[in-house]
């Protein structure tokens, strides 16, 4: 079920003490409405009843879908820079949810970006070794965010194609769009990706340095 905590918080900006309904976990067959809000980016908003002040509220959270079974936990990083799960948490719900796919993620960015490359039916391994490859064939900077946005059909006589669509984020909100065909480049990303272990037991952050990290203890890569 989706679990809410109803707290009290002081405005940022006027200072005005209102009510604020944090969730700690969404079920996303109970609650479609909320699965809308994580993709659109707006499950974390608060926003004043008096001034109108709009702000993130950085809270976890953890993101089930029942029927795709996965199980996402968006962690936001501690004072050290972690995002650690307790792991008498971690193994009560690999007990109930054995099978499934688990995750840690650090922002509400990362956590919806991880939800459509899932719901697309994709391997977020494969994923994140895709967006390796387009990283270091564009000679971008890892630390920059590149997020999978979805993809479109490209359909040609006889011939389709899916291409999928990748975008950068800058800090100054500025984007830079990457489109890459599915047949040419997925195929790649999945040999790549063979032998690379994403245990849902250890509820891992796969993202690109996952993959990056892996590829070099593998031998498939030389460390920098």
């Amino acid at each position: 079920m989706s679990l809410e905590n109803h707290v009290n918080v002081d405005c940022p900006q006027c200072g005005l003490d209102q009510p604020y309904t944090a969730w700690a976990s969404i079920n996303t067959h109970e609650s479609p409405a909320l699965r809308l809000k994580v993709l659109e980016g707006t499950s974390h908003r608060f926003q004043c009843i008096r001034c109108q002040y709009v702000s993130y509220m950085p809270y976890d959270v953890l993101y089930n879908d029942p029927h795709r079974r996965f199980k996402i936990w968006l962690k936001h990083p501690d004072e050290a820079g972690v995002s650690a799960v307790d792991p008498a948490a971690t193994r009560l719900f690999d007990a109930f949810s054995e099978g499934w796919i688990h995750r840690v993620v650090r922002s509400l960015g990362e956590l919806r970006e991880k939800v459509l490359v899932l719901e697309d039916g994709y391997s977020d391994v494969e994923m994140e070794a895709l967006k390796l490859l387009v990283t270091m064939a564009n000679k971008l900077d890892i630390a920059v965010p590149l997020a999978y946005e979805g993809f479109v059909e490209k359909r040609k006589l006889f011939k389709s194609d899916r291409l999928i669509q990748l975008r950068q984020y800058f800090e100054d909100e500025s984007y830079r769009d990457f489109e890459v065909s599915e047949k040419q480049h997925l195929a790649a990303a999945e040999k790549q990706s063979k032998g690379v272990i994403a245990n849902s037991s250890d509820w891992p952050i796969v993202d690109r340095e996952f993959i990056l990290q892996a590829w070099i203890a593998m031998g498939r890569l030389a460390p920098a």
